[in-house]
């Protein structure tokens, strides 16, 4: 006999009468035969209710087989009827509603099911062969529907509702009792924004936050006192609980948190403007799929090690309103309500986002600690005559206290082109009610997974996180913690890094952001490149070792030590290799040519070069290969003259402190141009001060001996930030060139006509 021949004889043995399905009778007769000391009419009805999954009172054969095969209770359980039944059409509304079936709760042989909503319960009686509605099993009940079989099966069965005027049960045709088939889109959706529990709870209100999931669930934070509630996959459990970075051994575990599903209800597909972008010479455009998508895991946080306060009964419900909660130390159940966000009654008050509220956790941990004494201020209320744009410029991207030099020199990068960044705001002025809406290329964070992507609105409000003003009642005296007003009054600023912040779930995820995935998601476009150091070749270890070095002028004086007595000259036509260089000075060691052997030298004097670097630096693309060394600097004016944006970093070195550039740290490059027989790129510090204090720095004399360049470039000698150096510099002290290879379809607003 072949092994499903044998599971059908055992099945056809349970099946006494030959109907097709065991019933509880049957089920029971066996069992006790099989050990009567083991089976009583309890255990088998909680047996019969895990097993069977459609909830008729049977088991059918693919049911009796889930059963058999079964290699332990986490198996069985996997085939229990873990559904929900929902109730319409009852004349009384307060017995409407989704019925959960409650985990391990039997009567009468059927699995019970409790509505959270009205705190009903839907129970079997056996006696009468009915199914009833009631606050709790018994034989009383609001509700009856005469039928041995399932409730949702009950076929032409009736429903009889308890009338309270007449005082007698009355037979209501409309009413209906069907299962629920969940759809896990739908079911999100339905998902309360914000819960509350009953007053006697010892829990606050729960903000779900966004687009944050924990185990394919819902994430809920408590800003109140710092609680979330999430669900737990691996007991099928929602769970109130605190996090912490180390675990004393009474947590249950770490707690992994997915980014899912990313504004879900706001992307705008309709959009008549999509940016292209330049392409072998040629104009292109995204090809985008304009359908709703589903995007899934596209970024993790550690939330930290859980410690439990409270759990509910297991559920797979994608609700914690819809699970059965009982107060952790008194014996009743709690039960839960939806809360809708309601405006503020002052009207100075504005839109506050129900996704990104003002709490610790969208300042993100530990940022929240580091700004545990915060208070979220309107930018309206930080200065006078606020402005969504005004005149917009590189200036306006101030970097905060939040390490995102990268994200800063970003959109200073994309500033140069004010007509494209305002496009990309749906709000076109200064919001009376502090509600913005800015288009975003999403998901966030794409380059590391393959899937779809579109143009789509994110919302945020124009709270900010500040310190508090140091008078009451003054809010013109915050000060917020990360980007401030540019100008002390222009508002768009600040609102894409919040923007950016909210798509990443707080602003520490802002942290060490690159510059790259904020072009992408302001642009759509994903091509990038990179023009860096040959770090392994002997030629780019030279170059940086020891460069060689020519004098220029007619003879140059010698020191000892940097800034020290001279102590002799080398004369023209000398050449040596550089070992340190520092503002306008190199520490050299002489190679051949009449002078010292060796000391330190001004290669800029009086505003005039004396001296020249022979040696060439070896320049690495990564996907086209080493460009010719001479070109290198022509390939960044093509870039710039292309609208392509672009930053650099500093590499690490000595003296670089005395020279005012930063390590490690992002500038963003706002040109590379030829004036009057040099080569000069411009940079921007994102602190928005901070500058190259060597030749051509802002307190240079090499301006006041070339007016007509300082004219050509339209030289500014504040300390706001953005500086000039000439090519040799530049290659000297920056590492690389990263950039995203897309034409940006605007003017600059400060171009230089040389």
């Amino acid at each position: 006999m072949s092994d499903s021949e044998k599971v059908l004889a055992s099945f056809r043995k349970f099946d006494a009468d030959s109907s097709g399905a065991i019933s509880r009778e049957e089920l029971g007769e066996v069992l006790k035969a099989l050990d009567e000391g083991a089976w009583n009419d309890e255990s088998i009805d909680v047996l019969l209710a895990q097993a069977d999954a459609s909830g008729d009172g049977q088991l059918q054969f693919q049911e009796f087989l889930s059963w058999v095969f079964a290699e332990d209770q986490k198996g069985l359980g996997a085939a229990t009827g873990d559904f929900t039944l929902v109730i319409t059409g009852c004349s009384r509304e307060s017995l409407n509603g989704e019925y959960a079936q409650v985990k391990g709760k039997v009567c009468g042989g059927r699995p019970v099911f409790r509505c959270a909503a009205n705190n009903k319960i839907l129970f079997y009686r056996r006696q009468e062969e009915r199914w009833q509605v009631f606050h709790k099993p018994g034989k009383f009940s609001s509700c009856r529907l005469p039928t041995k079989r399932a409730a949702h099966m009950a076929g032409d069965a009736k429903w009889m509702v308890w009338q309270p005027e007449k005082k007698a049960f009355e037979e209501e045709s409309s009413m209906e009792c069907k299962i629920l088939i969940p759809d896990r889109k739908e079911e999100l959706a339905k998902a309360p924004d914000i819960l509350r529990p009953s007053n006697t709870a010892p829990y606050g209100t729960f903000t779900r936050r966004g687009c944050w999931m924990v185990d394919r669930r819902p994430l809920y934070f408590c800003g109140e006192d710092d609680t979330f509630l999430i669900y737990s996959e691996k007991v099928q459990k929602w769970k109130i609980c605190r996090m912490a970075k180390e675990d004393d051994g009474t947590s249950d575990g770490p707690v992994v948190a997915d980014r899912e599903n990313l504004e879900r209800e706001n992307f705008d597909y309709s959009l008549d403007y999509i940016p292209g972008y330049m392409k072998n010479g040629k104009r292109a455009i995204d090809n985008i799929n304009t359908e709703k998508l589903d995007y899934e895991y596209i970024s993790r946080i550690g939330l930290g090690y859980s410690f439990p306060l409270g759990w509910s009964e297991q559920t797979t419900s994608y609700s914690p309103a819809k699970a059965t909660w009982h107060h952790p130390e008194e014996d009743y159940v709690i039960t839960w309500e939806a809360v809708d966000p309601t405006p503020s009654p002052d009207p100075e008050a504005g839109w506050i986002d129900p996704a990104f509220p003002h709490d610790s956790f969208s300042l993100g941990d530990p940022a929240k600690v580091k700004f545990k004494r915060s208070a979220w201020v309107r930018a309206i209320h930080l200065c006078k005559d606020p402005v969504l744009f005004g005149d917009l410029e590189p200036a306006d991207a101030i970097q905060g206290a939040m390490g995102n030099c990268g994200m800063v020199a970003a959109l200073a990068a994309l500033a140069e082109f004010p007509e494209y960044l305002s496009s990309l705001f749906n709000t076109k002025e200064l919001s009376a009610d502090g509600k913005y809406e800015i288009r975003m290329f999403l998901p966030l964070g794409f380059e590391h997974i393959k899937t779809e992507k579109a143009w789509g609105t994110i919302e945020v409000d124009d709270y900010l996180p500040c310190v508090p003003p140091p008078k009451e009642g003054v809010l013109s005296g915050a000060r917020p913690f990360f980007m401030g007003l540019a100008n002390g009054n222009k508002l768009y600023m600040v609102l894409l890094e919040k923007c950016f912040a909210k798509a990443s779930g707080s602003y520490q995820a802002l942290y060490g952001f690159d510059s790259r995935t904020v072009w992408k998601a302001l642009t759509g476009c994903e091509d990038t490149f990179c023009y860096t150091d040959v770090w392994t070749s002997k030629r780019g270890k030279d170059y940086y070792n020891q460069p060689e070095w020519q004098v220029t002028a007619a003879e140059v004086m010698v020191s000892e030590e940097y800034g020290g007595q001279s102590k002799g000259r080398l004369m023209q036509g000398a050449t040596f290799k550089e070992v340190e260089r520092r503002r306008y000075h190199v520490k050299f060691q002489k190679l051949e040519g009449e002078g010292p052997e060796e000391g330190w030298l001004p290669y800029f004097v009086s505003g005039k070069r004396t001296a020249k670097r022979t040696s060439k630096r070896w320049w690495l693309h990564y996907v086209d290969g080493y460009p010719e060394m001479d070109d290198m600097f022509e390939k960044l004016v093509e870039l710039d003259r292309a609208n392509y944006v672009m930053c650099t970093g500093p590499r690490r070195r000595a003296g670089m402190r005395e020279d005012g550039l930063v390590f490690p740290h992002a500038y963003s490059v706002l040109h590379a141009v030829h004036v009057k027989g040099l080569k000069m790129v411009c940079l921007r510090n994102p602190w928005g001060h901070g500058e190259w204090r060597g030749p051509w720095g802002d307190q240079g004399e090499e301006w006041k001996l070339y007016p007509d360049v300082a004219e050509a470039l339209k030289f500014d000698e504040k300390d706001n930030g953005t500086f000039w150096m000439e090519w040799e510099d530049f290659e000297w002290n920056c590492g690389g060139v990263d950039g995203l290879s897309f034409s940006i379809p605007a003017e600059k607003s400060s171009k230089v006509e040389v």
